[in-house]
């Protein structure tokens, strides 16, 4: 399947930071299947339209909705952007498709980072 990166945004009802992705037919029908097995499963649909994308970054729950948050991703979401513009070739084969969750809280915290003058 070929994927196509077209630009960045940010889910902010959910607070993710994202690399949106070109819906082509092949993409739109995978999505389609997925949400057919879903069903067929008892799994609800999304209230959400469908957007291709790929998660980059995620707010924490009580960081979603304040502004300074909201300020910083949108300035993250501006690097993005101008990054995957630099990029080369933005299309690429995938060749797996994975789908995962993630849950927030449900992974360690990364330990902080200090600097000093000692170095």
């Amino acid at each position: 399947m070929d994927i196509s990166l077209n630009g960045s945004g940010i889910f902010e009802d959910v607070g993710v930071l994202f690399i949106s992705v070109l819906p082509t037919p092949e993409l739109m029908g995978l999505q389609a299947a997925v949400d057919e097995v879903a069903l067929a499963n008892g799994v609800s649909p999304s209230e959400h339209a469908y957007n291709p994308h790929i998660s980059i970054a995620r707010l924490s729950q009580e960081l979603i909705g304040r502004r300074s948050s909201i300020a910083l991703f949108n300035q993250m979401s501006f690097a993005l952007r101008e990054f995957c513009q630099r990029l080369p070739d933005r299309h690429f084969r995938a060749t797996e498709m994975m789908l995962f969750g993630s849950v927030v809280g449900r992974y360690p915290r990364a330990p902080e980072l200090s600097v000093s003058d000692d170095a």
